[in-house]
């Protein structure tokens, strides 16, 4: 299902009548011992999403992050 999931979000990222839209793939960034529970990731696990976005973001708006 996230495979399937992931795929139809970097097809549409890649539509070009999509305008503005960009897929951060945190797929594999966090591992099992990072989740307090099957939804929410533990405090390590909050910071490797964030430094993920964070690195993603950077390279798309240079100098604005």
């Amino acid at each position: 299902m996230i495979v399937k999931f992931h795929a139809m979000l970097t097809g549409l990222a890649a539509n070009p009548k999509v305008k503005e839209f960009h897929v951060i793939d945190t797929r594999g960034i966090i591992v099992a011992n990072d989740w307090s529970n099957e939804i929410h990731p533990k405090p390590d696990g909050f910071v490797k999403l964030t430094e993920k976005f964070l690195k993603d973001l950077r390279v798309r708006f240079p100098g604005r992050i």
